[in-house]
């Protein structure tokens, strides 16, 4: 199944899992790659879309983030993305292998994504947070759209830390 990368275009994306990114700076693939997902010694890792918030799906701006996940759901991944029946109804857990852009120590949070749109890459759907999470990291995954001066907000900070990371 070819996802397409219409919404995508606009993302932040992260090419690797955090600890690996050193590796593509020396241009060495840290493991094996198949469309999205990557295979690392016993270790397994499938690329997510993300918005904020996390239920405006339609939003020109999101991330692309990698969400490691047990073996199990790797090669449940692997086989729903040649059936496009197994694939609409995909759903997994895992953990963020990325910080999210703009926010600090989100790496390692709980996540749960799920095939959102059948023609595109899955989405995380809800983040599990804990007592170390950025109060502002909170809100902004629980705003609605109706929320346009926060939305705007968020936008800033994250313009500001893409600036700060150049």
């Amino acid at each position: 199944m070819t996802k397409t990368q219409d919404k995508q275009s606009k993302d932040i994306v992260a090419q690797y899992p955090d600890e690996f990114s050193e590796l593509s700076v020396k241009g060495d693939e840290p493991g094996v790659w198949l469309a999205g997902t990557l295979g690392l010694d016993d270790r397994y890792f499938i690329h997510a879309r993300a918005t904020l918030p996390l239920k405006d799906t339609s939003s020109e701006l999101g991330f692309g983030l990698w969400v490691e996940v047990d073996k199990e759901d790797f090669d449940r991944y692997l086989r729903a993305e040649n059936d496009d029946e197994k694939y609409k109804s995909f759903v997994a857990k895992g953990k963020l292998a990325n910080n999210w852009p703009g926010f600090e120590d989100t790496i390692g949070l709980k996540v749960t994504f799920r095939t959102i749109f059948p023609d595109e890459k899955v989405y995380i759907t809800e983040v599990f947070t804990d007592s170390r999470t950025d109060p502002l990291f909170q809100i902004a995954l629980l705003m609605q759209k109706h929320q346009l001066e926060l939305k705007e907000q968020v936008k800033s900070l994250i313009t500001a830390w893409m600036k700060d990371q150049q």
